[in-house]
């Protein structure tokens, strides 16, 4: 597909040129999973397929939250990344391109992860189904608020924050979590290679 660059989350990429300004803004494994433990546990299976995205894929905030069904090919286990959620004049929220054309990419994952995906879709179908809205329209929004339009970016930084408050984890930002799947990649031992995440 012209424009969009293609790659494994299981592999490892480059990593950008800016310093963190936060060295420790991740998780490690094991922290990952304590985290989405809990993130099961204790959110909605919305907000718990939402964080394991990021996690896995070190997508951004709002290109999670600009995401459709049309986005996501489950018999290739691929997502396209190519829009994102912004917030323009008088706080109007609009979908629009990546800032760079290196964002533009898709990326494999992993089978947990695509089940995960699989059984939330089947939950908002019920829902969506159940109020009155078509879930079958491929442009339907994966992480949609009850009146099906988008969540304020403002949004995922409350439901984390609520999480490792309540449980007392490490506290890291959103931007955090793909900070913790470069981490992932590079302890898979080729440390000599940069993690790229568009």
């Amino acid at each position: 597909m012209e424009g969009i660059k293609t790659f494994h989350t299981l592999g490892v990429y480059p990593i950008g040129k800016k310093a963190e300004k936060k060295e420790d803004n991740y998780y490690d494994k094991h922290e990952l999973k304590d985290f989405l433990e809990l993130a099961e546990q204790d959110m909605t299976p919305l907000w718990y397929t939402y964080f394991r995205l990021l996690a896995f894929t070190a997508m951004r905030k709002s290109e999670a939250l600009a995401f459709t069904w049309a986005d996501v090919d489950f018999k290739r286990s691929l997502v396209t990344i190519d829009k994102t959620l912004t917030v323009g004049d008088g706080n109007v929220v609009a979908v629009g391109e990546p800032k760079t054309g290196s964002s533009m990419r898709i990326i494999y994952l992993d089978r947990k992860t695509v089940d995960i995906l699989r059984s939330w879709r089947l939950e908002q179908n019920r829902y969506m189904s159940g109020i009155g809205y078509n879930p079958l329209n491929r442009d339907q929004l994966i992480f949609a608020t009850k009146s099906n339009t988008h969540f304020p970016l403002s949004n995922p930084n409350h439901r984390l924050n609520n999480l490792i408050k309540k449980h007392n984890l490490k506290k890291i930002t959103v931007h955090g979590f793909r900070h913790t799947h470069c981490s992932m990649l590079l302890n898979q031992g080729l440390r000599s290679l940069r993690c790229r995440k568009g």
